[in-house]
């Protein structure tokens, strides 16, 4: 199973660089963390997954959305182990903010 990260920043670059940094090491945390519990989940499933990594205007905890995802079995169990890190705001806020996507 592959997965296809969108990354969106809410907001402007931070001024501060070590604030970046420790953006830029919460995104790959959380990249690490889906991958390993994907990982344990062995599902069979080898379509790719999209998951929208947003990075706040505000603090450090880096969110993600799950709402593209098709499979409703992957979608629960993301949900559940990772309930304190999903984007559960309004998808409007990522609609006004896509041009601020990271590649």
């Amino acid at each position: 199973m592959a997965i296809k990260y969108d990354i969106v920043r809410i907001g402007k670059i931070r001024k501060e660089s070590n604030a970046e940094r420790i953006l830029h090491q919460n995104v790959k945390f959380l990249k690490f963390d889906i991958e390993c519990f994907l990982e344990d989940l062995e599902l069979k499933d080898s379509n790719i997954l999209p998951i929208t990594l947003v990075i706040p205007a505000r603090g450090y905890n880096v969110l993600f959305d799950i709402r593209d995802i098709n499979n409703k079995e992957v979608q629960t169990a993301l949900s559940k182990q990772f309930k304190s890190r999903l984007f559960d705001r309004n998808r409007s806020i990522l609609i006004d903010n896509i041009n601020n996507q990271i590649i």
